[in-house]
């Protein structure tokens, strides 16, 4: 086995995409020195579906963390940045995520998503119930007692609004981390990770993708 690369302090953005180990597993952490780096790595990988899948079913962390000379200056959720192109879905993806893994909200998104794969068509379906009832609990009586309504409209998107997640990004600073080399991570208390973070399980980061989850690594060479 080759020995491990000397860590450097450097800086660098680092986005992650991940859920703790369970019903789904990824552990995925890219980084890269600009925002439009990010973006092109990101969506080559994911598409809409595996997106709204992971986050809406099993609310996925989806960060930006700045790291500056290798210590952890600042973390953004960018949860509240996703857009389906619809204002009616902004809204009830937002409720459904500002209302975490328990309650009525999460209940009546499950029992909807239960009957429909695909997860944005649920959404929409969702939405629409929600518009009907606005009162989850009387949603989920309706359901049980005509069945899943019919929404208008069909499709949708699920993405990062990326010019919002560049405005949110600090600046990085100098030394920027180069292709090649990993740079550590360390954190103050106030600035720790989640305990689901995959940042937590690794040395260092350096420049691409790193699927802790999957084993796999890419390198970026600029």
């Amino acid at each position: 086995m080759e020995p491990e690369p000397d860590l450097v302090r450097a800086s660098c953005y680092v986005l992650e995409f991940s859920v703790s180990p369970g019903g789904a597993r990824q552990g995925d952490l890219r980084g890269a020195l600009t925002v439009d780096r990010l973006r092109a790595g990101f969506e080559d990988r994911y598409d809409v579906e595996h997106l709204a899948y992971l986050v809406l079913w099993y609310g996925a962390i989806l960060h930006l963390w700045t790291v500056r000379a290798g210590e952890l200056v600042a973390g953004t959720d960018l949860h509240p940045l996703l857009r389906t192109g619809d204002p009616g879905l902004d809204r009830a993806a937002a409720a459904l995520l500002a209302g975490g893994r328990r309650g009525e909200l999460r209940d009546l998104f499950n029992r909807v998503h239960r009957d429909i794969d695909e997860t944005m068509t649920a959404l929409r379906v969702f939405a629409h119930v929600l518009e009907l009832h606005p009162d989850p609990a009387a949603a989920l009586a309706a359901i049980d007692a005509g069945g899943l309504p019919t929404p208008p409209g069909s499709g949708g998107t699920f993405e990062l609004d990326w010019a919002a997640v560049a405005a949110a990004a600090p600046p990085l600073g100098e030394p920027l981390l180069r292709p090649g080399e990993t740079t550590a991570v360390t954190w103050s208390d106030e600035l720790a990770p989640p305990y689901g973070s995959y940042l937590r399980h690794v040395d260092g980061v350096h420049l691409g993708l790193l699927d802790i989850e999957g084993g796999d690594e890419e390198f970026d060479e600029e």
